[in-house]
């Protein structure tokens, strides 16, 4: 799994997959507040199994997680997030160095399942353009048989990370399925820029917002055979949306963004 990662990778090697696949695969998340149980790089983190466990199935290069990111929980210890304007941008002359390199399609996998996240790199792939050399497309955790319901660092979302990185994961941390959050003082205004209607009023929902609940059995649930049957799962759907691309089975497509 090594030589799919870029910064692993020698130039012959680089090279030879960019013939072979033309895939570029950026895990993109938050450095954001998950609760007393998730170190906060838990959606990139996630993103980047993800990826590699993609590029086991289709080829391609892993390129390092993209932690800039818009529209999550700003208001908490611990976030760090970007106006949508400026994410935007930085993801559309991403796509313009990956074209440079060579690359034919470039794959943004969003571990942050936000819609204003999901928005923001949709219009960064429409900005880029049709008819270049390289065709983006970007896709989120298909969250499989998880019901309606699957909150912000939840069970799933927990069991993930705990397969994709253990270190990341401390369930005696978890004490009680209701936990006030760890708000810090932000503007609404500052992360605006960028982002629909929509994904604003989502935004301020969250900013507000002072408590959270979580499964009561949250810490029972989680396991890391759970967390890899998961990350599978999630792999083989969004590899299968990969490979439909590339045979033009199906329009330019996205797996539709959650708030």
């Amino acid at each position: 799994m090594s030589k799919h990662r870029l910064e692993l990778m020698f130039l012959d090697e680089l090279e030879a997959e960019i013939a072979r696949s033309g895939i570029a695969y950026v895990p993109c998340g938050l450095m954001e507040w998950h609760g007393p149980q998730l170190a906060v790089g838990c959606d990139y983190l996630r993103a980047r199994a993800l990826c590699e466990r993609i590029v086991a199935q289709t080829g391609g290069v892993v390129l390092p997680p993209m932690w800039v990111g818009a529209a999550g929980c700003a208001a908490y210890q611990g976030s760090i997030i970007f106006s949508g304007e400026l994410v935007r941008r930085l993801a559309v002359e991403l796509l313009r160095e990956l074209e440079k390199m060579g690359f034919r399609l470039a794959v943004f996998v969003l571990g942050h399942d936000g819609h204003g996240q999901f928005e923001v790199f949709r219009a960064a792939v429409a900005e880029h353009g049709e008819g270049r050399t390289l065709r983006g497309l970007v896709l989120n955790t298909p969250l499989l048989d998880l019901g309606p319901h699957a909150p912000h660092a939840g069970a799933w979302e927990t069991a993930e990370c705990l397969a994709a990185c253990p270190e990341a994961v401390d369930l005696v941390r978890f004490a009680a399925p209701a936990t006030r959050l760890p708000k810090r003082e932000a503007d609404p205004e500052w992360y605006k820029p960028g982002l629909s209607e929509y994904a604003q009023r989502g935004l301020e929902r969250h900013m507000s917002a002072t408590t959270t609940t979580w499964e009561a059995d949250l810490a029972e649930r989680v396991t890391p055979e759970y967390g890899e049957r998961l990350l599978a799962r999630d792999a083989e759907a969004l590899a299968r949306a990969v490979r439909e691309e590339l045979s033009g089975s199906c329009e330019p497509r996205a797996l539709s963004g959650r708030w």
